[in-house]
């Protein structure tokens, strides 16, 4: 008789630890808490052995509605990166001379770490996967970044100066 209310106590005790390891329906599994809009920030990176060897290394930032960053792990998000180029620096201004001239789709799963951001190891784009025609474009087109969420849609970015692909010093 003494055994029952153990058994009773022991399984309540399981169901309220592993309870919360279940996502119940409607629940936020999936959802980055907070999510309202994204920035990025793009810089250059150099190669080891020629410019050619560099490339673009890409940080995402997650905002919430004050704007302070917001971070995740374990959600599955879709990135699209577009590089837009144009004959002349001065068409640049105008969206209808701009020429998608690089798009690429990755995936990541969590917002950038401070080892990524100390290595500048997020994502990074090869000039050499770019490969945009230096004899058709200027070197520096605007780059526009669009983050698929599972469950809040899509989010999107621009940086208006970005190398394309390596000048000389």
């Amino acid at each position: 008789m003494q055994k029952r209310p153990v058994i009773v106590v022991l399984l309540l005790i399981a169901g309220l630890t592993f309870g919360g390891c279940v996502p119940l329906p409607g629940s936020s599994e999936g959802v980055i808490e907070d999510l309202t809009s994204i920035g990025i920030a793009v810089e250059s990176y150099p190669g080891d052995t020629s410019p050619s060897d560099g490339g673009l290394n890409l940080v995402i930032i997650f905002y919430n509605p004050s704007k302070e960053p917001v971070t995740f792990k374990s959600i599955p998000v879709d990135v699209t990166i577009e590089l837009y180029g144009a004959e002349d620096i001065m068409y640049l201004v105008d969206p209808e001379q701009l020429e998608l001239v690089y798009q690429v789709q990755t995936a990541i799963d969590h917002s950038m770490t401070p080892v990524e951001m100390l290595a500048k190891k997020y994502i990074r784009i090869p000039f050499a996967d770019m490969n945009v025609d230096q004899g058709k474009y200027c070197p520096v087109g605007p780059m526009k970044v669009t983050v698929t969420t599972p469950k809040q849609g899509d989010f999107q970015a621009t940086a208006n100066m970005v190398m394309l692909y390596p000048t000389p010093d």
